[in-house]
């Protein structure tokens, strides 16, 4: 079984950077099978950089959509 970990954002960066920090971090100490996926709503803050930074360390899905479509 896989659990899937799923984050949507939007300008959240400082939050979604400790998020991935804190999965990469139980994905060591664990043998847990999940994967990752991020939907990003076409944030305008640091999200790519954060985003460009964690794919150097865990693989995960990744979504950004071209315009915000709001929260549904």
């Amino acid at each position: 079984m896989i659990l899937s970990i799923c984050i949507p954002t939007y300008n959240r960066s400082k939050h979604l950077s400790n998020c991935i920090n804190s999965i990469i971090t139980c994905k060591n100490k664990s043998n847990l099978n999940f994967e990752l996926c991020v939907s990003n709503n076409n944030s305008t803050d640091d999200t790519d950089k954060v985003i460009e930074l964690a794919k150097k360390r865990i693989k995960f899905k990744y979504n950004k959509n071209k315009t915000n479509i709001g929260m549904t």
